[in-house]
């Protein structure tokens, strides 16, 4: 379970990133998790941005991508999905 502070220290994090996976009219894709799922392996912390074409809205892909990776739901911010998933390999953590 990830604290307030912790989740204000990895939203600050994110904030200057891009979006690691744009999500458009077709939705949620199996590559689109497939990459998902790389980029939150290497750097813990990932942004996801859904664009207003996209008939799902972000709350729900938010969720069925949490449930999909076991990683936890960090934010959803507008149109903007943050999630997390600690990795022990990293030598460099995000928290």
């Amino acid at each position: 379970m990830i604290t307030s502070k912790e989740r204000a220290k990895l939203k600050s994090i994110v904030s200057l990133e891009s979006a690691v996976c744009i999500i458009g009219k077709e939705g949620l894709s199996e590559n689109c998790l497939e990459s998902i799922e790389k980029a939150v392996v290497a750097r813990e912390v990932v942004k996801i941005n859904v664009l207003p074409v996209c008939e799902t809205d972000a709350k729900t892909l938010a969720n069925t991508i949490v449930e999909s990776l076991e990683c936890e739901l960090i934010g959803v911010i507008g149109k903007k999905i943050i999630i997390y998933k600690f990795n022990k390999k990293n030598k460099k953590h995000a928290l």
